[in-house]
């Protein structure tokens, strides 16, 4: 059996983070020239893309800053768009793909949790927090399968 490495990088997905961008602007663009040509109105245009902008732009900040999962033997810490946050595997379940709402994503329970919806969630023995496919790249089944073997050699110890 090939030992694990003390500490992993799952790598950033910046082509996917690139797309987004690129699909949230060619979005403006069109509703800017559409809303220019179809009505005398042409400040609506900028009013329905500039939400698609303010997407592009944070995209391409998690792409500049970078964003992943950091493993180590102690825990895991996920970058996202919206900041860092840290968890030991200790406090972790299992992990497994899960959907949130459309979009596939890792899922597990964080007993450390404690916002509201996640006080609601530990009366039912869960607390469903998630690892977006916007962090992972390589694909959450590998990303998925590392995160449990981590896990269970953290248990071992």
């Amino acid at each position: 059996m090939n030992p694990l490495p003390d500490k992993v990088e799952l790598p950033t997905p910046r082509m996917k983070l690139a797309l987004l961008a690129v699909w949230m602007l060619a979005f403006s663009a069109f509703a800017v020239f559409a809303m220019a040509h179809v009505s005398t109105a042409a400040w609506i245009g900028w009013v329905i893309s500039l939400p698609a902008i303010a997407f592009a732009l944070i995209f391409v900040l998690g792409i500049v800053n970078g964003v992943g999962v950091t493993l180590d033997r102690e825990g895991f810490t996920v970058r996202s768009l919206w900041g860092e946050k840290r968890h030991l595997w200790a406090n972790v379940s299992e992990f497994k793909i899960g959907h949130r709402g459309r979009a596939r994503a890792i899922r597990f329970d964080d007993a450390t949790r404690q916002d509201g919806m996640a006080k609601m969630r530990h009366s039912m023995g869960r607390t469903n927090a998630w690892i977006s496919p916007l962090v992972v790249s390589g694909g959450l089944d590998k990303a998925c399968a590392l995160l449990n073997a981590f896990r269970a050699r953290a248990a071992t110890r």
